[in-house]
C-alpha cells in the first residue's frame, strides 16, 4: 500500500467506523474527524496524473471541506483522460437532512465512469419499490458510463449507458462474514476492467471475489494471485493486461 500523501491533522480525532455483523447488510456506527477536513488543496495532482483511475465514495461527499475536494479530484481526473468511479454508499445519518445528497450525487455522477450501487444504497437513496433496472437507469441517467448493481443473492446487475445489460448470477456459498463483500466486488471489477477484460467478464470476476469474500471470517489474509483466479473462473488463460496509458503508472487513487 502506497501512503506517501497522507496527511496529518492534529485538530481533530482520526474517523472510527464501528461496524456490527450481520449475514445480511452490516449496519456501522461513524464517529467523523479527521477525513472531514480533506480539502481541495491537499488533493495530490501529480498523482492524479500518474493514475489509471480515481476511486471516491459517498461518504466522502456528505460533507465539507471534504465534498469540495472529492469533487475537484473528479475534475482532475477528467482533465488527465483518468478513469474515475464512484461507491454511492448512501446512509442519511451522514448527510444534513436537507434532501442535499440526491442533487450532490448526481452532479458527481457528471464526471464519473464507473458506479457500484448496492440495492440497499437505492433504496435510502430513491426509496422502496423501484425495480434494479430503474435503480440502473437513474444512474445512467446521470451520465454514468458503466452501472454494476448489486443485489445480493440475487447477483449483480451490469449496464452501459450504449444499452447492453448483463445480470452476472451468484452461486450458494457458504457465508462466514458479509461485512466487506461489496468492497471485493468493487476491487475486482475495477481490477478487471484495468486488466482489459469487457465489462461483462469484469461483473463475473467481480463477483467471485465478492463470493471469496463471503467465505472468510474478517479481511483477506492475503492477496489472491489475481491470474489463478481468472484461470479458476473461466478454465482457460489469464487475460493479458492492458498496455498502461502514456506517461501512466500507478494504478489508481482512493479519496
Amino acid at each position: 500500500m502506497v501512503t506517501d500523501y497522507l496527511q496529518l491533522v492534529t485538530a481533530v480525532p482520526t474517523t472510527l467506523s464501528v461496524i456490527t455483523r450481520h449475514m445480511t447488510t452490516p449496519d456501522f456506527l461513524i464517529f467523523r474527524g479527521a477525513d472531514v477536513q480533506l480539502s481541495p488543496r491537499q488533493v495530490p495532482g501529480e498523482a492524479i496524473a500518474r493514475s489509471r483511475i480515481v476511486h471516491v465514495s459517498a461518504f466522502a461527499l456528505s460533507q465539507e471541506p471534504s465534498r469540495t475536494a472529492v469533487l475537484h479530484a473528479l475534475q482532475q481526473a477528467r482533465e488527465h483522460a483518468c478513469w474515475t468511479s464512484l461507491d454511492p454508499n448512501y446512509h442519511p445519518r451522514l448527510w444534513a437532512p436537507n434532501g442535499e445528497a440526491l442533487d450532490i450525487l448526481r452532479y458527481a455522477c457528471t464526471f464519473v465512469d464507473l458506479t457500484k450501487p448496492s440495492l440497499d444504497d437505492c433504496r435510502r437513496l430513491f426509496g422502496p419499490g423501484l425495480s434494479p433496472d430503474a435503480c440502473v437507469d437513474r444512474f445512467l441517467d446521470w451520465g454514468v458510463g458503466l452501472v454494476a448493481l448489486t443485489m445480493g443473492h440475487r447477483g449483480a446487475l451490469l449496464a452501459l449507458r450504449s444499452g447492453e445489460r448483463w445480470h452476472i448470477p451468484s452461486h450458494d456459498v457458504p457465508v462466514a462474514d458479509v461485512t466487506g463483500a461489496g468492497d471485493a466486488f468493487w476491487a475486482g471489477l475495477i481490477l478487471g476492467l484495468l486488466d482489459g477484460l469487457p465489462p461483462r467478464q469484469a461483473g463475473e470476476f467481480g463477483q467471485h471475489v465478492a463470493e471469496m469474500k463471503l467465505r472468510t471470517f474478517g479481511p483477506l489474509d492475503r492477496l489472491p494471485d489475481r491470474h489463478a483466479l481468472y484461470r479458476q473462473l473461466w478454465k482457460g488463460t489469464s487475460p493479458s493486461a492492458t498496455p498502461e496509458r502514456e506517461g501512466k503508472h500507478d494504478d489508481g487513487v482512493q479519496i
